[in-house]
């Protein structure tokens, strides 16, 4: 086993008791992301912690069963097992498939950051930096703000940076600043539709 590895699985089985724990603190705010959307829904807590960040990245991320086999430590055969029991408890539940409302989130969000911490692991490292930012942001603005602003030295290169700082900002009252962060998103991002959403955004907070 790679120390990477053991790193990797001792991560995932603190993350798991985290995810036990009571006493969340209550989620606030928007996503202001898709696919950060799209994580929080997929890691639904009707399943084990285990089994919904596998699946999750099975669904989600485009990392084969193998990949995330690997991740686990686990054979293919044994993870596609495990996603497939899976598959089958979400059909017998009837788990609505729907973004959690906000007082849903905590309970996923060690699971949301178990499965950024294997894609971080898989090599996506910039991107999934700045989500898991995002993710913790959504519970606490200011350390989420600190995690983005430790992302400094890529600014300038991705428009997705200063957007998500933007909404940080934002949601901490900080109107002036975030205004600066979506005019600097604005000046990067590469198509239409997101520069009118970042407009809208923008418009929002401006007097």
């Amino acid at each position: 086993m790679s120390v990477d590895a053991t790193i990797a699985v001792a991560k995932l089985r603190e993350l798991a008791a985290r995810d036990n724990d009571a006493g969340a603190p209550a989620a606030a705010g928007e996503f202001g992301d898709d696919r950060l959307a799209l994580i929080f829904t997929c890691c639904h807590p009707v399943l084990p912690f285990e089994a919904r960040v596998a699946l999750t990245l099975r669904t989600l991320t485009g990392l084969t069963t193998a990949e995330i086999a690997r991740a686990f430590l686990v054979s293919e055969d044994t993870m596609s097992k495990r996603l497939t029991r899976a598959k089958s408890r979400i059909r017998k539940t009837g788990v609505p498939f729907r973004v959690p409302a906000a007082d849903e989130r905590p309970d996923r969000l060690n699971s949301v950051l178990g499965v950024l911490y294997l894609l971080f692991n898989e090599g996506y490292a910039a991107i999934v930096r700045l989500n898991r930012a995002v993710a913790v942001g959504m519970l606490d603005p200011a350390r989420g703000l600190a995690l983005l602003d430790a992302l400094s030295p890529d600014r300038g290169s991705h428009h997705l940076l200063p957007a998500a700082r933007a909404d940080l900002l934002r949601r901490q009252g900080r109107a002036a600043e975030a205004a600066t962060a979506y005019r600097e998103a604005l000046a990067l991002a590469p198509s239409g539709p997101e520069r009118r959403h970042l407009a809208r955004r923008l418009a929002e907070i401006s007097p």
